[in-house]
């Protein structure tokens, strides 16, 4: 499937479905990035219906459109990044309809890719997953929501580690806290970015745990255990 001239004159409904056309594929990021400089800020609405598509191919290569999508909105229209994350916060506070399950690796997707981004609102990313033990809290009871909060701050580690080296002690609380195998493995991830392999080599719990997920890294799906991040492996 290639991008035709007809690309330029698509209705909404139009975009929407070719949105979905090329997320389902896995060489998408060509083709999703022509439709970017095309139509800009117009594709948020319909990468957020994506984000909530019964495909899981579909619905992570949204989340990862964003980034693309921030990373080029930051050069034209940077006022629509702050939309994007105020959004998902909206959608993670409010009423808003539907779970956002993926509205925190969004955040974070959107912010690895603007720095800017990442100083006004990745206190915002991190306090959905600390639990400060008194005073106010953003705190996220729902562990899906969590695992897409670490995903986020995942992503975040990856391209803008220092937004996530400065919030070290949430990364350890949450290591010592969650035993849900996704959550521990993009934690372990998260912290070797940040450098803490040695602290990460002492979780004897961790090196000897053989349970294996399967997650969305670098724009694909992969198994991984956490014996295998803990020591290393990978």
């Amino acid at each position: 499937m290639t991008v035709d001239d007809k690309t330029h004159r698509l209705s909404t409904k139009q975009l929407k479905s070719k949105i979905l056309e090329i997320l389902d594929s896995k060489n998408f990021k060509k083709e999703i990035s022509f439709l970017i400089e095309m139509y800009s800020a117009k594709m948020i609405t319909p990468l957020f219906s994506a984000s909530y598509n019964s495909s899981k191919e579909i619905r992570w290569h949204a989340v990862s459109s964003f980034g693309y999508l921030a990373k080029y909105l930051a050069e034209n229209d940077s006022s629509k990044i702050t939309e994007i994350i105020r959004r998902c916060i909206w959608m993670l506070t409010e009423e808003s309809g539907g779970i956002p399950w993926n509205a925190p690796a969004i955040m974070g997707e959107a912010m690895a890719n603007n720095r800017e981004a990442a100083k006004i609102f990745s206190s915002i990313l991190f306090s959905y997953v600390y639990e400060p033990g008194e005073g106010p809290e953003n705190f996220l009871d729902n562990l899906q929501l969590r695992i897409s909060s670490y995903w986020g701050i995942f992503r975040l580690s990856q391209i803008l580690p220092e937004f996530v080296i400065e919030n070290e002690k949430i990364i350890m609380q949450r290591l010592e806290r969650e035993d849900n195998p996704e959550a521990l493995v993009l934690l372990c991830l998260t912290a070797t970015n940040i450098g803490l392999s040695e602290r990460l080599t002492k979780m004897k719990t961790l090196s000897s745990d053989a349970r294996r997920v399967e997650l969305y890294i670098n724009e694909e799906f992969k198994v991984l255990s956490l014996r295998e991040v803990s020591n290393f492996q990978i």
